[in-house]
């Protein structure tokens, strides 16, 4: 380190009337003499008619002082007298970049300050395989200084520093090169700092990663063993906010066969990391990797404020993402509100949380147990939505359960409109499970029917189709239906029948003789009767007797049947009145006749 006296202040300011100019003065010790600035209220004062700024120095002792002349009420406010020396900001760094070797020093100086690198003792420059420069860094009167040597060898190993002077003072930092064995490459290996979240909007299926990293890594995405490439329904997405990166893979109309494994790979030249997620063909919450618990880290720490009135007590647990937290006072569950207030922020890869308690009293006296923690769950589908189908008009109800962590937010929409509790929907969530009801169906709500979950740890959701019907119509009375015409056996049988319920009707001794012995049915079929010879008479006590049971349609159709078959020639003898009636045509005739007969 080079010589000389940092820069210290060894009175405080002191503030002189002179007439009507007031004088500020202030001691200060420095080697070499720094570079001295006066400011009001951030504005920094120059010499001109009115201020008149001088150094009086000796040795290392330097008189500072402003004089404002013919001061005025504008002339009131805070005055500042200052010099900033150069001071390294971060460890000095070693780092491969490439086949090159990379010197960093990162430093705050006002004014700039001047560089002068050394190797061992003997100053070294810009030339041959060296690099030297110096950018502005990412803070006000910051610097960025740079040494690289390219391709380098085991001669450049050694002692290396950075000497940085300006008026304020002076600073070094040292470096140490050991080109026996290759540096450790310098920044922050990638690293996935939460798990994958798998979300669902509409049809399509978004997974979103966070990675850190420093440098900058390649990130590939796999589904199985196969690379994936935006295009067709996959679009692949990477913004960064420094050295944190978030990656998005869309599936657009997400179907059975898109389930299955999908994994990130994050590379870089510090290492390599990976985040894999499982979607099943239910597109319900894919399986992800499990989250480890949250971990208290360090003692409670309490604090008493307002005079002994309020007690806060805060702990801090690492978790990855937001945990739940309760506190108890003698078993007992604290909830947030009234003079109890519960807070929780994240710090890092920790979360701060706090309990604070206001008018303190006697009741509050106890023990207070530590926030009971575990990880936060995202909302996860234990029973979906069911099709359902109903009328114009009636009732139908979808219900769907999920587990995760309260508070849960529900969101249902019905034919892509989303509704809430009116005259037609009535929408209740209790313990996990989401009903909805619709009250009176209208065409309208035909469609898909979808239940969004929320809460603080991620999102999911249900959906089934609905299917609305028109009320069938009332019936009209059916016409008659036309009666096929009957055959003519039908209509035989009908009227043999009528004819066997018919009464019998008899003739008195003395009343007339049947006229004709061919009688016609009603369906104008022709039957023989024998001739009133042949007819026997009955006693006239019996005229008014009941009619004779009329024969069994079985035996009836058998008559019929044997009447439509075909006639044939018999040798039997014939009854004797057919007898006498053939004799007698042939003696009217001159022919002979053949007899014939019904089988």
């Amino acid at each position: 380190r080079g010589g000389g006296t940092r820069p210290q202040f060894t009175t405080k300011p002191s503030i002189k009337q002179r007439g009507k100019s007031i004088v500020f003065e202030c001691n200060l010790l420095a080697d070499p003499l720094p570079d001295i600035t006066w400011s009001k209220a951030g504005q920094t004062i120059e010499n001109s008619d009115r201020y008149a700024i001088t150094c009086q120095s000796s040795g290392q002792n330097h008189l500072l002082s402003l004089e404002i002349k013919g001061v005025t009420a504008n002339d009131g406010g805070e005055y500042k007298v200052s010099g900033k020396p150069p001071k390294f900001l971060e460890k000095p760094s070693i780092a491969q970049v490439g086949d090159n070797i990379e010197m960093k020093c990162v430093i705050e100086a006002q004014p700039m300050p001047r560089i002068t690198w050394f190797r061992g003792d003997s100053q070294i420059s810009t030339g041959g395989k060296i690099t030297i420069s110096c950018d502005p860094g990412p803070q006000p009167d910051s610097y960025v200084l740079l040494l690289v040597i390219r391709s380098p060898g085991p001669d450049d190993s050694g002692s290396y520093r950075c000497n940085v002077v300006n008026e304020a003072g002076e600073s070094n930092a040292s470096l140490t090169l050991n080109m026996s064995q290759a540096p450790q490459p310098s920044g922050t290996p990638p690293n996935f700092i939460e798990k994958p979240r798998i979300e669902r909007e509409g049809d399509n299926i978004r997974i979103t990663c966070i990675c850190k990293g420093d440098p900058a890594p390649t990130f590939t995405w796999y589904r199985g063993e196969s690379v994936m490439t935006s295009g067709g329904r996959y679009s692949i997405s990477s913004t960064n906010s420094g050295i944190e990166y978030t990656l998005v893979l869309l599936i657009s109309n997400f179907t059975a066969e898109d389930g299955g494994q999908y994994r990130i790979v994050a590379k870089s030249g510090l290492g390599e990391a990976n985040a894999t997620v499982s979607i099943n063909t239910q597109m319900q919450q894919p399986e992800q990797q499990q989250e480890p618990p949250p971990q208290l880290v360090g003692k409670p720490q309490i604090k008493v404020q307002n005079n002994g009135r309020v007690v806060v007590i805060e702990i801090r647990v690492k978790s990855l993402n937001r945990p739940e937290a309760k506190w108890t006072h003698e078993g007992v569950a604290i909830g947030n509100g009234g003079r109890y207030f519960m807070d929780m922020t994240r710090d890092g890869d920790s979360y701060v949380v706090v309990l604070e308690i206001d008018e303190l009293n006697n009741s509050d006296n106890g023990m207070y147990n530590s926030p009971q923690t575990k990880p936060g769950e995202a909302p996860k589908v234990v029973t979906p939505l069911s099709a359902a189908t109903g009328q114009v008009s009636e009732c139908v109800e979808f219900r769907a359960q999920i587990s995760g962590s309260e508070p849960v937010s529900v969101e249902w929409r019905v034919a892509g409109r989303k509704v809430s509790t009116s005259r037609n929907y009535q929408l209740v969530y209790a313990s996990g499970v989401a009903t909805l009801r619709l009250l009176r169906l209208t065409k309208a709500d035909q469609g898909e029917v979808t239940v969004e979950f929320s809460n603080a740890f991620g999102k999911t959701s249900s959906s089934a189709r609905l299917t609305v019907e028109e009320p069938p119509k009332p019936k009209k009375p059916e016409e008659d239906e036309k009666q096929e015409p009957k055959s003519d056996k039908e209509k035989l049988i009908e009227d043999f029948l009528s004819v066997l319920d018919e009464p019998s009707v008899e003739q008195d001794a003395d009343g007339p003789a049947a006229e004709e012995s061919i009688g016609q049915t009603k369906s104008g079929a022709q039957h023989s009767a024998p001739p009133k010879s042949q007819q026997k008479e009955e006693p006239i006590g019996k005229k008014n007797a009941a009619p004779k049971e009329s024969a069994p349609p079985q035996a009836v159709e058998e008559a019929v049947d044997k009447a439509y078959a075909p006639p044939r020639y018999s040798a039997k003898p014939l009854p004797e009145y057919v007898e006498m009636d053939r004799k007698k045509a042939e003696e009217e005739d001159g022919e002979p006749k053949s007899s014939h007969r019904c089988a």
